[in-house]
């Protein structure tokens, strides 16, 4: 999970291989984001800007990386 300084709440999140299983790295993308929301949050609520649930043809895969971005609660 990285974040830019002073807007800690917006993340990105990244999973790969993709090629060994995209269901697989949707959901270890899905973890860290809300392990990452539950520990500086104290939620795992999160709203997605792309996420884990959106149409496989709209994920953003490079280089065998799959990369989601979301915001947690404050």
């Amino acid at each position: 999970v990285s974040t830019e300084r002073g807007s800690r709440e917006q993340f990105i999140v990244t999973a790969r291989p993709v090629s060994a299983s995209l269901e697989g790295a949707r959901e270890a993308a899905r973890y860290e984001a809300t392990v990452y929301c539950v520990n500086r949050y104290g939620s795992s609520a999160i709203s997605w800007m792309v996420g884990p649930d959106s149409p496989d043809d709209q994920l953003p895969i490079s280089e065998d990386t799959l990369t989601l971005q979301g915001t947690c609660p404050q």
